[in-house]
């Protein structure tokens, strides 16, 4: 992941034969090597009637390769080696990150912490044994809103690169196609009130968000995550922090 970071802003580390750039090679070769074999050992355990109950994301992947009836070989194998590896690497990591911010933040401030417990309790019961309906996560706005200050505050991924189909003009200056151009995604985010205070509110109906100019608002807020996978995350927030609570209160 280091090494993969790093090549985001100097994509010539891929060129140099550094020791670096045989480090990542090999290692890449051995994670490419187990997914693999464990792709193929799945497959083959369904092929011979050794359907698991509740399966993994993985299971669901080759049960709807077999109900398409696509036929299997090496490029399908290759290609669920790399869409294991950005499940797992990239929306894995990030998600976790983000909720770990978002905990750490509202840890911190005791009035934030409430609103979303409470949003939690009317959404999981007093106990937190309730199955959350999906009215119940959509109503909650506020745990919503400390995700994407979350993602606003502490970006996931704070640069994207990206090379130019065509030639374009940027700023006023022409820019050749093949053109590596980096968009620095916390300095957007840096660009509101107080970049440095952690306040959820800003994502409120009628916060700082909604009151941007529409021209430019969906370009200052520019998570790695898509929004509409936000309300997903609510219930798992809420209900961390439900848990905590009455943990603690237990010890009181």
């Amino acid at each position: 992941m280091e090494e993969g970071n790093k090549r985001v802003l100097r994509p010539y580390r891929k060129y140099l034969p550094t020791p670096a750039w045989f480090s990542f090679k090999y290692k890449m070769a051995q994670l490419n090597s187990f997914l693999t074999h464990l792709i193929r050992d799945r497959w083959g355990a369904r092929q011979a009637g050794n359907v698991p109950e509740r399966g993994d994301i993985l299971d669901r992947i080759l049960a709807a390769i077999e109900t398409a009836g696509t036929k299997w070989n090496a490029a399908i194998e290759a290609q669920l080696c790399y869409e294991m590896k950005t499940f797992l690497l990239a929306g894995h990591e990030t998600s976790a990150a983000m909720l770990m911010w978002s905990t750490y933040e509202l840890c911190r401030h005791p009035q934030q912490r409430e609103k979303v417990i409470q949003e939690a309790v009317r959404a999981f019961g007093p106990s937190g044994s309730n199955t959350a309906t999906r009215p119940a996560v959509d109503n909650m706005l506020y745990t919503l809103s400390v995700l994407k200050e979350a993602l606003r505050r502490y970006s996931v991924v704070p640069v994207v690169t990206r090379s130019l189909k065509e030639d374009d003009c940027l700023g006023g200056n022409t820019v050749p196609a093949d053109t590596m151009v980096v968009a620095l995604l916390q300095g957007i985010h840096n660009q509101w009130k107080d970049p440095a205070q952690f306040q959820p509110e800003r994502f409120m109906p009628g916060g700082e968000y909604d009151q941007f100019d529409e021209a430019v608002r969906q370009y200052m807020f520019v998570p790695f995550i898509q929004v509409c996978a936000l309300s997903c995350l609510c219930p798992i927030a809420g209900s961390v922090l439900h848990s905590l609570s009455m943990a603690a209160s237990s010890r009181i």
